[in-house]
């Protein structure tokens, strides 16, 4: 009886370190998939194609560029229309500072209609 529970013991052990055996055996096998897949995929990128990644940096150049002078003639339009109208709108009483004022949305809309017909009734316009 002792021998056999002996047995019983040794075979639990051994079930034991069979099912932990197939564990490392699983999760590498798992770990072995995972970093084919993830190489695959990094092989594939077109960035690691020197056209691509040329023609991509020369397009965010473009971007830049175009970035760069839409901003050039919005600020100098911006300095026209305060060259223009600045002293005109002074008066007739439209301060242009009120757009600091504006909270929501709808206060600029407010504020932009209010411009219109400013600038739509100077002299001159």
């Amino acid at each position: 009886a002792e021998a056999q529970g002996e047995l019983d013991i040794a075979v639990q052990q051994y079930q034991s370190m069979l099912t932990q055996f197939n564990g490392v055996v699983g999760q590498t096998g798992h770990d072995v998939f995972e970093s084919k897949r993830q190489h695959a995929y990094t092989t594939a990128l077109p960035a690691n194609d020197p056209a691509y990644r040329m023609v991509r940096d020369s397009r965010r150049i473009e971007l830049a560029q175009a970035l760069d002078t839409a901003a050039r003639q919005a600020y100098l339009a911006a300095r026209r229309a305060e060259y223009e109208y600045t002293a005109r709108l002074s008066a007739s009483n439209f301060r242009i500072s009120d757009i600091y004022k504006a909270r929501t949305a709808n206060d600029i809309l407010l504020f932009l209609q209010n411009l219109d017909a400013a600038i739509a009734n100077l002299p001159g316009a």
